[in-house]
């Protein structure tokens, strides 16, 4: 298993958000713990794209993980 998989799939800064939030005309930064990581961000994707007609659960979110770990191994030559 590749070592990136601990990365945040959205990282964020200790001073806010990426994407900050807007109330009441100012700019708020809402501070995120955690979340998820990139090797379960691109196993999500990875599995909205295969195809599941045939696969059980456990056979898709191993597929998604094989696609996930390929990804990673891929990012990381690069």
């Amino acid at each position: 298993m590749p070592e990136d998989q601990t990365h945040d799939a959205f990282p964020h800064s200790l001073h806010g958000t990426a994407f900050p939030s807007r109330e009441g005309g100012q700019a708020i930064h809402l501070e995120a713990a955690g979340g998820m990581s990139l090797r379960d961000w691109f196993a999500g994707m990875a599995m909205a794209a295969i195809p599941t007609r045939h696969l059980s659960h456990a056979e898709l979110a191993e597929a998604a993980y094989n696609a996930a770990d390929a990804m990673l191994e891929e990012r990381a030559k690069r």
